[in-house]
């Protein structure tokens, strides 16, 4: 889809607080909220969550369902340590992840058929030209999450039914040059979790099934399917010129490997397995050039586990239970040193699909897809939240 069918969809912007990103950052928006446990209602289905440096501002994705109700982004303002939606935009096509550049001045959003870019500071205004640049990478291509590479320079999207990770340079695609998009790194099917190294360097990309894999067992004896996966290496030096000839390197990572989150350092790779109910821990050295002896750490979670971030030393995981019968959905936090230590379990709303940490280490945000819930957990206060009601 190219920029000429985005701009004959208009981006509705409706301002529900009368509120600048400049006031919020001016708030007590890192001040503990009164309860450990703070869950907010999105009116839709949120995808993904990502917060700013500051941990102020909170950017979510609702996937459009159908004629019934369009993609949106919004953005919640956090004062007092309590959540508010002060912009809800309106996109065309499926929303899905999200990823703010390096210096936060522009919001990526896969869309399926592409990546919609956003300009923050027009968008926390409630300005209704706050599409900058929209770039297509097929109709059905399946642009599900999306990151940025090269400090800023490269944009890359995950295409789970083209089994490629699409390419572009950020500048042209902002100047809609016919040439932004470099070209396609082929993978393994269905390219979901994407991970870009400190430096910008090295993209790490999960794949859910690699050719010729034999099944594994169903997903908590459940009729989906399920195969051996991949966790992908791509050097983005290489993406940038080449893309054909990017792929570096490659791990076996378990049953459906669907998210991938590194340490702080970039030494480590953590990667939910979904059809195994577990994470795994992978050496990034080891993944490009001793990968048999890459995966340093295997952890039980709960159910069906898609997101994953990892912050402080601790690794948190979404246990979705989506192929279950809709209950006991948790968050399992791990220790990143040791995951074979027992995990701490909170509870979480319906189908908790995305996991994110604020810079300063203090809160989760968690999306919950099926509840159409943002959840706040503040981790100071974990053992009163593994306390709330429903807590295992």
């Amino acid at each position: 889809m190219g920029m000429g069918a985005w701009r004959s969809v208009a981006v509705g912007v409706a301002v529900l607080a009368a509120s600048g990103s400049a006031a919020w950052a001016q708030g007590a928006c890192s001040t503990p909220a009164k309860a450990p446990v703070i869950e907010t209602p999105l009116g839709g289905a949120p995808f993904a969550a990502v917060a700013s440096a500051d941990g102020c501002s909170l950017f979510v994705s609702l996937m459009a369902d159908g004629e019934k109700r369009p993609s949106e982004v919004l953005i919640l303002s956090r004062k007092d340590g309590e959540p508010q939606i002060a912009v809800r935009a309106r996109l065309p096509g499926r929303a899905g992840g999200l990823a703010l550049d390096p210096a936060g001045r522009l919001l990526a959003v896969a869309t399926g058929g592409g990546v919609a870019l956003l300009d923050v500071g027009k968008l926390a205004a409630g300005g209704a030209d706050a599409l900058v640049a929209a770039v297509g990478e097929a109709p059905n291509a399946g642009a599900i999450n999306v990151a940025f590479g090269q400090n800023g320079k490269l944009l890359v999207v995950a295409d789970e039914n083209t089994r490629t990770i699409g390419v572009y340079d950020v500048a042209k695609a902002l100047a809609h040059a016919k040439d932004a998009r470099i070209g396609g790194v082929p993978v393994g099917i269905a390219p979901a979790g994407l991970a870009v190294s400190p430096d910008g360097r090295w993209l790490y990309a999960t794949v859910e099934m690699k050719d010729g894999s034999p099944d594994c067992r169903p997903p908590d004896g459940q009729a989906s399917w399920s195969a051996p996966g991949a966790l992908e290496v791509i050097d983005l030096d290489k993406a940038a010129k080449s893309p054909g000839a990017a792929l570096a390197g490659e791990v076996q990572a378990g049953c459906s490997p669907v998210r991938v989150a590194l340490s702080a350092d970039g030494a480590t790779a953590y990667v939910t397995a979904r059809g195994d109910d577990a994470v795994l821990a992978v050496r990034t050295d080891r993944a490009l050039k001793d990968r048999a002896h890459a995966v340093i750490g295997k952890a039980e979670v709960g159910s069906a586990p898609v997101g994953i971030a990892v912050s402080g030393g601790k690794v948190y995981v979404t246990n979705s239970n989506r192929f279950g019968a809709g209950e006991g959905q948790s968050l399992s936090v791990l220790d990143a040193a040791d995951l074979s230590r027992p995990a701490v379990s909170v509870p979480a709303g319906r189908f908790p699909r995305s996991v994110a940490v604020t810079g300063d280490g203090k809160t989760l945000v968690v999306a919950n897809f099926g509840s159409g819930t943002l959840q706040l957990v503040d981790l100071a206060r974990l053992d009163q939240a593994r306390r709330q009601p429903g807590a295992p």
